[in-house]
């Protein structure tokens, strides 16, 4: 590894503390915010994501991006 490493604390919110849960912000760009503050679950063994509906949408709404239902 090269570089620094930053560490971030584990999150006392439900239910993100349960796993290895971390505070974080969601942005899109440099100024779009689909969350301000939020808790996630740090998972190395998936590429899941799982947002809440309303940031899934805000998300939707600021990339553009459109459903593909043959997939």
């Amino acid at each position: 590894m090269t570089g620094s490493m930053t560490f971030a604390p584990i999150t006392t919110t439900t239910p993100a503390k349960f796993y290895w849960g971390i505070n974080q912000s969601i942005r899109y760009g440099t100024s779009t915010s689909i969350l301000s503050s939020t808790a996630g679950i740090v998972d190395t063994g998936t590429t899941l994501l799982y947002i809440a509906t309303d940031a899934y949408n805000r998300y939707r709404s600021a990339t553009g991006a459109v459903l593909d239902g043959s997939t």
